[in-house]
């Protein structure tokens, strides 16, 4: 996990593609820190030949102007959107759904 197509070089960060696997590995790119940070751990255990996958669920957080963002999942391929709140006071869930 983590290695290129060329062997012995492994690549970590925003600028990769990795299998999401509850996606059914579909390639995806998540460019937050948090995964980068994921991945660059797997990409080193990798080197060391321990055969390690990631196995986690992307999430990334923000603050901005007295508000808090907050997103856990991969969000392509949603079919509704539920939310849970109140929109007009800005203090809701939303969630995307399949």
């Amino acid at each position: 996990m983590m290695q290129t197509n060329v062997p012995g070089v492994f690549a970590a960060g925003d600028v990769v593609t990795f299998p999401l696997a509850f996606r059914n590995n579909k390639k995806v790119n998540v460019p937050h820190w948090q995964m980068a940070h994921t991945q660059g751990r797997i990409a080193a255990l990798n080197m060391l030949a321990q055969g390690t996958e990631i196995n986690t669920i992307p999430y990334l957080w923000t603050a901005m102007f007295g508000k808090s963002v907050r997103y856990a999942g991969n969000g392509e391929g949603f079919d509704d959107v539920i939310i849970q709140g109140d929109l007009e006071e800005l203090k809701f869930v939303a969630f995307y759904t399949r």
